[in-house]
């Protein structure tokens, strides 16, 4: 694993509101960093509170449950995570295939192949995270992304969490502060 002072930053893939995602080598091999701010000094508040979890919150929940999903097949692989107070970053692998999402913004809809070859990868992966309880809850193609070798992997865990089966089959999330 790359120590993150070894990291050259080539170039920013995406940027949202939350996070940034980067472009970056180590001994000529691509990884991927993904930067979240951890200060929302600005999180909206109802009573007090926050409105809901805040980026800081779904970015160390991202960062733990990857950490456990290391050998999960189709699961994008993190080789680690360092904060500071304002600024989290998570080492992935980097993906060249791009995310579904800009694939079909190139060339417009999937054939009916590469479409259900890539849904039956999506399938598995998530009978793989259920089977492990957790629930990836964001499935879209901008959260899936292809791998060098043309497989399907999924990303973006911010807002997955673990959850419970009770007795009478009915799915209950676990809370995680």
């Amino acid at each position: 694993m790359p120590r993150i002072c070894h990291l050259k930053l080539e170039h920013t893939l995406h940027e949202s509101q939350a996070s940034r995602v980067v472009l970056c080598s180590c001994d000529g091999r691509p990884y991927v960093v993904k930067m979240t701010r951890l200060a929302d000094d600005d999180a909206p508040q109802i009573c007090g509170r926050p409105a809901c979890a805040s980026s800081a919150q779904r970015a160390r929940r991202e960062a733990e449950l990857l950490c456990e999903l290391r050998d999960v097949p189709s699961v994008i692989v993190s080789h680690g995570w360092i904060s500071t107070a304002r600024v989290g970053a998570l080492l992935l692998d980097y993906l060249p295939g791009g995310s579904l999402a800009s694939i079909m913004g190139r060339n417009g809809a999937l054939g009916h192949q590469s479409a259900r070859f890539y849904i039956a990868q999506v399938a598995l992966a998530l009978e793989a995270l259920h089977q492990r309880r957790v629930a990836h809850r964001d499935i879209k193609p901008d959260n899936v992304c292809i791998s060098a070798s043309g497989h399907s992997v999924l990303v973006d865990f911010g807002f997955a969490r673990r959850f419970e089966v009770r007795r009478d089959t009915r799915f209950n999330y676990v809370s995680q502060s």
